[in-house]
């Protein structure tokens, strides 16, 4: 729904399908219960108007473009775990400027944070093994980045410009 501002899911819902919420540009806040454990491929592609997102309970995986071009985007929040960020999640999120994780996650696929313009830098958990092909491509405003000690994987352009 194009007029769409607010969503409230209630408790019990465990996982947010592909495309939930695909295109609909004035939602700004989406209440997700503790309970979600799965956020689906493209599932709130283009929210335009979303400023920040927090996620309270454990989340085993976003799936890929679950929040691309999510422009407002300023503030991604794991209070428990996520166990992996898929292919270009917060893809062109542009005004990105803090993203916490827990320490369950372990991988970050293609260009998921990729275009991140904003996104200063990121503390990885230590759990983290796996960052895919230009993970980080064009975060231009990173000014230092420690890959953690756990990472056995590191595949091209993770950093380029």
């Amino acid at each position: 729904s194009q007029s769409l501002e607010s969503v409230s899911l209630p408790d019990g819902v465990t996982a947010l399908g592909n495309s939930a919420f695909y295109s609909c540009g004035k939602l700004r806040a989406c209440a997700l219960p503790a309970s979600v454990r799965t956020i689906g491929s493209s599932a709130f592609y283009a929210c335009s108007s979303m400023s920040n997102v927090v996620f309270p309970g454990r989340i085993e995986s976003v799936g890929s473009s679950a929040f691309f071009k999510c422009t407002a985007l300023t503030e991604v929040r794991f209070v428990q775990d996520v166990g992996s960020i898929g292919e270009t999640a917060f893809y062109n999120c542009a005004a990105l400027t803090n993203v916490a994780f827990g320490a369950a996650l372990t991988n970050i696929q293609n260009y998921a944070f990729s275009n991140c313009e904003s996104l200063p830098g990121l503390s990885l958990p230590s759990n983290v093994v796996s960052i895919a092909e230009g993970a980080f491509y064009n975060c231009r405003a990173f000014t230092a980045f420690e890959f953690p000690s756990n990472v056995t994987a590191v595949s091209d352009a993770v950093l380029a410009a």
